[in-house]
């Protein structure tokens, strides 16, 4: 968006700084099994890898659209695999409701802990959807905002918090977040 800017990077190197992300902003567990869907070559890719393998975690990837063969292949996956953690844009979200949000109720996905989001801001009538239909009013919404500029989260809430639904929560633990103009103040 605009001229590239420059990044200056505070914190102890990449890896453990997604690390780092993955325990506080989602209570990552041993045994985990995560899976956000994601393009892999996006930031999420080595973010998803690197932080659950430091855990013990597992992480999810299939081939193919989310919706084929079934428009309810999402949910399957995250049924029959027992995925603890799942993360999704809400532009995917979006996308899930508008065809009628296929299968979210007939799968229990009783397994899921947490969700995630990332990548744009939620419109409620969305975020609701997802807290709702997938999470089963259960599983708190991690929001997350960051980037690959900054190889990691500078905005998340922390899942012991309470939580206001399309909130990104505070400034990620060890982040110093403060905002320029173009003159540099």
């Amino acid at each position: 968006t605009g001229k590239p800017k420059g990044a200056v990077h505070t914190h102890a190197g990449c890896l453990a700084q997604m690390t780092k992300e993955i325990h506080l902003a989602f209570d990552h567990q041993p045994g985990d099994r995560f899976f956000w869907l994601s393009d892999i070559g996006w930031m999420m890719g080595p973010w998803t890898v690197i932080g659950n393998h430091n855990f013990g975690g597992t992480i999810f990837l299939y081939d193919g659209a989310p919706d084929f063969p079934a428009p309810d292949r999402l949910w399957q996956m995250i049924e029959r695999h027992g995925v603890t953690t799942f993360g999704i844009s809400p532009t995917a979200i979006r996308v899930l409701m508008r065809a009628g949000g296929e299968g979210a109720s007939r799968h229990p996905m009783d397994s899921l802990r947490v969700l995630g989001s990332t990548g744009e801001p939620w419109d409620e009538s969305s975020y609701l959807w997802f807290f709702e239909q997938v999470g089963r009013r259960r599983c708190p919404i991690i929001n997350i905002s960051g980037g690959t500029e900054i190889v990691g989260c500078f905005l998340f809430p922390l899942p012991i918090q309470p939580l206001k639904p399309c909130s990104l929560g505070a400034p990620a633990p060890g982040m110093s977040t403060e905002v320029f103009d173009d003159q540099g103040r």
